[in-house]
C-alpha cells in the first residue's frame, strides 16, 4: 500500500511543469511560480511549498521553503534532510544554509537520486514530501 501511494505521488509530481505547479479547486486554478527556475512542490496545500532546483553537473540540490499562497520565505526549525537512493545505495544528506535557501552538495547528486524525499520541520511539525527528478 505504501509503495502504491509513493508511486502515485511521484507520478503526480512528475506531471507538474518545471516552472509552476498548478492546483485545481473546482473551476479555480492556482499557479505557484518557481522564483528561482526550479520546480515547486506542494507540501501542505495553501500553507507550505518548496522549490527544488537540482544541478546534476555540480552535484547540488537547492531548496527554498515558502509559506502561504503569497509564497513568503518559510522559517525552518532545522536544516532539511534529503533521503534518496544513489548509485552506491541509500544516502542521507543534511543541507547547509545558503542565503535564503538550503543547499545539498554531494557527488551522489551528480546522478539521478531515486526515491528522493525531503524531511522538513516547520513550526514543530515534520513533513516528508517526495520529489520527482529535478534538473537544472
Amino acid at each position: 500500500m505504501r509503495y502504491a501511494i509513493l508511486c502515485a505521488a511521484l507520478v503526480a509530481l512528475a506531471a507538474c511543469g518545471n516552472d509552476a505547479h498548478e492546483e485545481e479547486h473546482g473551476e479555480e486554478v492556482h499557479a505557484h511560480e518557481a522564483k528561482h527556475g526550479g520546480e515547486v512542490v506542494v507540501v501542505v496545500e495553501h500553507e507550505l511549498f518548496v522549490e527544488v532546483k537540482h544541478d546534476e553537473e555540480a552535484g547540488t540540490m537547492t531548496v527554498w521553503a515558502y509559506a502561504g499562497e503569497a509564497m513568503a520565505e518559510a522559517k525552518l526549525d532545522e536544516p532539511p534532510v534529503l533521503n534518496f537512493v544513489g548509485e552506491s545505495g541509500p544516502a542521507q544528506l543534511t543541507a547547509e544554509q545558503a542565503g535564503g535557501a538550503w543547499r545539498f552538495q554531494d557527488d551522489a547528486l551528480k546522478g539521478e537520486p531515486e526515491g528522493a524525499r525531503l524531511r522538513l520541520r516547520v513550526g514543530g511539525k515534520s513533513y516528508t514530501p517526495a520529489l520527482a527528478h529535478q534538473h537544472d
